[in-house]
């Protein structure tokens, strides 16, 4: 069934992994290490860290094209030099965000129009539809996505895991009850327009409009961070569940894995956290290393 999955959706490229690998895991013995913060060198080189929404997206779907990357580590908003807020990174990249691309010569931002164009680039007209109607669709979602699903990350997951984001001691948890009426007028979006019509965002296959969308809520679901209620959205639960099933979803989500639930995260001191995010990196970058090395790199 998993495998009809992948042949529906367009993801099936290559040999399917074995069952020892399923998801995109290989056994323990097999991973590299990852404590240099970069994997093995190849043409197009992606910067940020897996617990970046954004940046799972991009590798989510390099990983299930079986696109050759190499993954190195740029943790958002440190000031080191393996920060976004180091001189060296801004020369580069003055926009100081990730994921970052670099293709060669060629550097890009935003992971919207990274998805956009690896799927021009390598010609994945399932994740990127050519029917101008279809594609039209993507383009829709991903840019009302930025002031409505990216506030799943802003409101309720990125005050969690950064001290700096985290809302003053006056406002007590009112920050909490804000954010979950945001996202759940976002998530009501999603429930009764963007998944009335198909089973996916723009048709009956994934494109990088639900790798994108996936990102976002699921990380509050009760596979992660289960700080959102999903009860009253059966479409929106029963979409998670295909997403979920697609190739490369484990490795993908393994450092969210490590984290687990976000609210326990609001009672460690900085010491504390930044050992728990440390620790969460990197499993994920262990796991996409793992992941890449399962599809033959």
């Amino acid at each position: 069934a998993a495998a009809a999955r992948r042949q529906r959706c367009g993801l099936d490229v290559g040999t399917p992994l074995s069952s020892h690998h399923r998801n995109g895991h290989a056994p323990a013995s097999a991973r590299p290490a990852s404590d240099s913060g970069m994997t093995t060198s190849s043409t197009i080189k992606i910067l940020g860290v897996p617990l970046s929404q954004p940046v799972r997206a991009v590798l989510w779907s390099c990983l299930a094209k079986r696109a050759p990357f190499a993954f190195q580590m740029k943790v958002p908003g440190a000031p080191g030099k393996m920060g976004t807020k180091s001189p060296d990174f801004l020369s580069k990249h003055p926009l100081g965000t990730v994921p970052v691309l670099e293709d060669g010569d060629f550097t890009l931002s935003e992971s919207g129009a990274i998805l956009c164009y690896l799927a021009r680039k390598h010609g994945w007209t399932d994740l990127l539809p050519e029917d101008p109607r279809r594609h039209a669709r993507v383009i829709e979602y991903l840019s009302w996505s930025q002031r409505n699903v990216r506030e799943a990350s802003t409101r309720l997951f990125g005050p969690y895991v950064r001290a700096d984001l985290r809302p003053s001691a006056e406002d007590g948890d009112n920050w909490k009850a804000h954010g979950q009426a945001i996202v759940g007028k976002a998530v009501h979006l999603i429930e009764d327009h963007w998944l009335t019509r198909h089973t996916f965002i723009a048709g009956e296959e994934p494109t990088i409009a639900d790798f994108s969308c996936y990102e976002e809520i699921a990380q509050l679901g009760p596979r992660f961070g289960d700080n959102f209620d999903f009860a009253a959205y059966p479409r929106v639960r029963a979409w998670m569940d295909a997403m979920a099933a697609l190739p490369h979803h484990d490795a993908v989500h393994a450092a969210l894995v490590t984290l687990g639930p976000l609210e326990p995260l609001s009672q460690l001191d900085k010491k504390q956290l930044g050992a728990k995010l440390a620790a969460a990196t990197k499993d994920g970058m262990a796991a996409i290393d793992a992941a890449r090395l399962a599809n033959g790199e």
